[in-house]
């Protein structure tokens, strides 16, 4: 008689799943890297640029699957279109760029996988944010647009992005060229003539009065006779001898303004008949914005 025993092993297989490990969350700091300074003169857009970063320098890798976002902070405005000054009757306006490394949803911007990845690891992200369009002729003062940063559910991290428009002043019009001629005619009895200049300013403007021969207008024939003058600017006196003569203009708006020039030469005694030719002074405006 055969016994057979059967041995039956049994083999207990345990597999055991690594859970991803949750991020704990991190901080970002932003700092602004490009246009602070915006030239109401200037010919080309001025681009905003921040630079995002994790506080501290790096975090998990794990961190990446959290999306990053940046918007106004505002549900119902895009992000940094809009820069304000409280002084200002206007904004400084532009528009969004575009971005190699984030995409626009709706009103904020959403950062790239890869971004996020970089960010984590310790790299800095640039972002554009806007191009402020050129030619917006706005008060002078420092312009400012609030953005904020959030990364998944984290507290929003709050920024002031800024932008200076610088002050500015333009010759317009007849005056464009910068040179304005008045014409006294004869001035044995007195004489008066006047010429405007046109400009508009984002803020004061102090004009300094340099006359060539201070103050009085030269036989151009190289007698030495002289014949002297007052000059207003702006209805304001302005002595022109013994040397330049100073006033200042204050902001009212950014449109075109007009300030009038007026020459005057007093009557002349009978005794003191001016020598008979053409008489001419130059006098240099120089306008500095303040």
């Amino acid at each position: 008689m055969r016994t057979f025993i059967t041995a039956i092993v049994g083999i207990l297989l345990s597999s055991s799943m690594a859970h991803a490990q949750a991020c704990p969350g991190y901080s970002v700091r932003l700092d602004q890297m490009q246009g602070d300074i915006y030239d109401p003169a200037g010919v080309l857009d001025t681009r905003v640029i921040i630079q995002l970063s994790v506080d501290g320098g790096d975090a998990p890798a794990e961190c990446a699957q959290l999306p990053a976002v940046i918007s106004s902070g505002s549900v119902a405005e895009p992000v940094a279109t809009a820069f304000r000054n409280p002084d200002s009757l206007q904004d400084l306006t532009g528009n969004y760029p575009g971005n190699q490394d984030a995409s626009l949803a709706g009103l904020r911007l959403e950062l790239s996988l890869g971004a996020r990845q970089r960010l984590v690891a310790g790299e800095s992200v640039a972002l554009n944010i806007v191009d402020l369009s050129a030619g917006q002729f706005r008060r002078a003062g420092i312009y400012t647009s609030l953005i904020q940063a959030q990364i998944g559910e984290g507290a929003p991290v709050s920024f002031n992005l800024t932008s200076d428009v610088v002050p500015v002043m333009q010759l317009l019009a007849s005056s464009a060229d910068g040179q304005e001629t008045i014409t006294l005619g004869d001035p044995t009895n007195g004489a008066t003539g006047t010429t405007t200049f046109h400009f508009r300013s984002n803020t004061g403007v102090r004009v300094s009065a340099s006359s060539l021969n201070n103050g009085h207008l030269r036989h151009e024939g190289g007698t030495g006779h002289t014949i002297p003058y007052t000059m207003r600017i702006a209805d304001t006196p302005v002595n022109l001898s013994p040397g330049p003569g100073a006033l200042d203009l204050s902001f009212t708006n950014v449109m075109e303004r007009a300030s009038l020039i007026e020459v005057s030469i007093l009557p002349r005694p009978a005794n003191d008949m001016p020598y008979a030719g053409i008489y001419r002074d130059t006098v240099t405006l120089s306008f500095t914005p303040f």
